[in-house]
């Protein structure tokens, strides 16, 4: 589970950030902490988790493959990451 919040939080980090204007990393977690109480629980996790994957899934379907993000992660990452080579 820790893998998959981790990926998420670099997720939304990565496309968070603009060519005009980087933000910050507590600017990003400012963004998806909705009750502003300065934590970030996992029902907030999961659910910006949620917005980057549906962003990032070109056919809106269940999976997100190695064409999806083929600008973001590289080939050595991506074969780390997908142990089951669907």
């Amino acid at each position: 589970m820790s893998r998959m919040v981790l990926f998420a939080a670099a997720c939304v980090l990565g496309l968070s950030a603009t060519a005009a204007h980087a933000l910050t990393g507590a600017e990003v977690l400012n963004s998806v902490n909705h009750d502003n109480d300065q934590t970030l629980e996992l029902p907030e996790a999961i659910a910006a988790a949620a917005t980057v994957f549906d962003g990032l899934s070109k056919d809106k379907g269940q999976n997100v493959t190695r064409t999806d993000i083929a600008d973001r992660v590289g080939s050595n990452d991506w074969s780390k990451v997908n142990k089951d080579r669907d």
